[in-house]
């Protein structure tokens, strides 16, 4: 949505010959922001989450998952699975 912004207001000040101050306020945008939305035009929107990774579970945690999931499959969640979890969030956010 931000390059279309963008785009839309390139596209109005070369033809109606608007300032982009001006369309950019009528639109309510600061100029602030439009500079950024500039800047990382074609850029893919990344977030500043944290990402998890497979090597935050142990190889013999992922197969006690994947094994109790085979032999119970509609059990629901494993032990395992939430002990995992809980070890993560204390490392994630300590």
């Amino acid at each position: 949505m931000r390059d279309s912004i963008v785009d839309f207001i390139v596209y109005w000040v070369e033809r109606a010959e608007i300032p982009a101050c001006r369309l950019r306020g009528w639109l309510g945008l600061t100029a602030g922001k439009y500079a950024n939305w500039q800047n990382r035009y074609g850029k893919v929107n990344e977030h500043n989450g944290l990402i998890p990774r497979d090597f935050w579970i142990e190889k013999w945690e992922q197969q006690r998952i994947i094994d109790f999931y085979k032999t119970n499959p509609h059990e629901g969640v494993h032990p395992t699975f939430m002990e995992c979890v809980s070890r993560l969030r204390s490392k994630i956010f300590s």
